[in-house]
């Protein structure tokens, strides 16, 4: 009787000639939230999955924008993305060979900066004795910013440019601004 070993030379077995075959290696985006325009909102995870035709030990190891992981020896390893845009590269490797690939990510999990100020005080009985100016500004570090809305009943929404600049007159208003990045959020 006699053992016939795996290895990185190929071996006959009845006249064939068999080469080992190296690992495969795959990546998939699991998020939890979906966006807009490709962003994941949410938790994102690049989840790897490998194959090894003979068995052998695989080991999953790369680096997500430059920032380098190892995985427990397996053939599944989930690694957790960083908020923003990135590259995964990854591989599995056995004693039979390599595999490689790479992913792109997009993440944001945060809203827009928005803040606004009025040009003047109020007088001592909390009214304004002059035309008023609402400031106001967003942005998205991100993904950037998609819109800044106003309105003055929270039901119809004009677009606005940032910075705003909206200047009332004798009267009682509530105004309402909303921002919107262009994940989603």
């Amino acid at each position: 009787t006699r053992a016939i070993l795996m290895s990185d030379t190929p071996s006959a077995r009845g006249g064939v000639v068999h080469y080992p075959q190296p690992p495969t290696i795959s990546g998939v985006l699991n998020c939890s939230a979906v966006g807009s325009n490709g962003w994941c909102i949410g938790n994102e995870t690049l989840d790897l999955t490998a194959t090894e035709p003979q068995g052998a030990l695989v080991l999953i190891s790369g680096d997500r924008d430059g920032i380098f992981f190892t995985c427990l020896p397996g053939l599944f390893c989930s690694e957790p993305l960083q908020e923003g845009i990135g590259t995964a590269n990854y591989q599995a490797t056995s004693i039979n060979g390599t595999d490689s690939g790479s992913t792109d990510w997009k993440l944001d999990t945060l809203s827009p900066t928005l803040s606004g100020n009025l040009s003047t005080s109020p007088n001592a009985l909390n009214w304004f004795n002059t035309d008023v100016t609402l400031n106001a500004t967003a942005s998205d570090a991100t993904s950037g910013l998609a819109t800044l809305q106003s309105s003055l009943d929270n039901a119809n929404w004009t677009d606005r440019t940032s910075p705003l600049a909206l200047i009332f007159t004798d009267g009682t208003y509530t105004a309402y601004l909303r921002a919107t990045d262009n994940a989603g959020n």
